[in-house]
Order: C-alpha cells, then structure tokens, then sequence
C-alpha cells in the first residue's frame, strides 16, 4: 500500500539557515540541498513542491508544507486553521503533534497594533496590501522583508517583541 502526502511534514534547519526564503515554494530536493531535514526522516519526491513555513518563527516549529496543505485552505483559507485540522487528523490515526513547542513567552499585538505596523510598512516601502489589522500572507512578507532589511532574522513572525523597534511601543 503506497504512503500518501501528508499536509505538512516537521522539520529542523541548519544553524546557517537562510531565513529569506521562508514562505517559499521550493521543490523537496532543493529544501533538502539547503539542510532542512524532516524529523520523521520520510521520503519526499524530489520534484514535489513544498513551502517552508515558520508558524511561531525561528524559535517555534519548523514545517514543510505540502500541496495538501493548501487543499485544506481551499475550505478555509487560513493556515492556523489548516494547521489545526491537519494536527487533529494526526491526532485521530495515532500519530503525535509537533515536537518543537511554541515559544510561549512570545506575544501577538493587539488588531489596532497590527494596523498601525501595516500602515507603518507600507509606508517604508513594504507594502501589506492594506491595513485591516489581519496578519496575513502579505503582511508577514512585508515585515520579512522589513527584517531582512534590517539586521533581523527575516522568519516573518510579528510579535511585541520583534515588532517593537519597528512600532515604537
């Protein structure tokens, strides 16, 4: 009986990882060639597409995504959702969760924070594509970019602190 593709896969990076292409699509092979390595140790096609993505940043969990991943979107279009259903339905074949643990001394900002850092970057230059007080797909890569631009490691995840020199709060 042949193994599906799960929707995500957990993974380690190299300590000299290049965080700038994190919510990238790459193929398996290439994520491999640069040092991400699946926990699991599964066997991924070379050619099948993933995207690395950083859930909680460089000190949370780092996952591969596969094409089932954004399956999963298409009902909701959310990647905490998609994250939620795909660990429920670990959970339901016996399977574990993640093993990295978020990093719980991290702290969201509030709608009207995420706002103001949206119109903040866009007008540096980083454009979110609007400033609704959502952090989307678009806001993590401005502030990526903001990142990389800056002196920090560009994984795109907004929180009070990393946010903080760009805010002013």
């Amino acid at each position: 009986m042949g193994s599906c593709l799960a929707p995500f896969y957990e993974a380690t990076v190299p300590a000299s990882f290049d965080y700038s292409v994190v919510g990238s699509k790459q193929p398996a092979a290439r994520w491999a060639a640069m040092g991400v390595d699946t926990i699991a140790d599964v066997y991924l096609d070379a050619n099948t597409q993933m995207e690395l993505w950083l859930p909680a940043g460089k000190d949370g969990p780092v996952l591969l995504l596969s094409p089932n991943f954004d399956v999963i979107k298409v009902y909701n279009n959310s990647s905490s959702y998609a994250l939620g259903v795909s660990l429920l339905g670990k959970t339901i074949n016996g399977q574990s969760g993640l093993q990295k643990s978020w990093p719980r001394y991290e702290r969201p900002l509030s709608t009207t924070q995420v706002t103001n850092l949206q119109r903040r970057l866009t007008s540096m230059g980083y454009d979110t594509k609007g400033a609704d007080g959502i952090v989307g797909t678009n806001t993590r890569m401005a502030f990526q970019r903001w990142q990389a631009d800056n002196g920090q490691t560009p994984d795109g995840f907004i929180t009070q602190n990393s946010a903080s020199s760009l805010a002013g709060w």
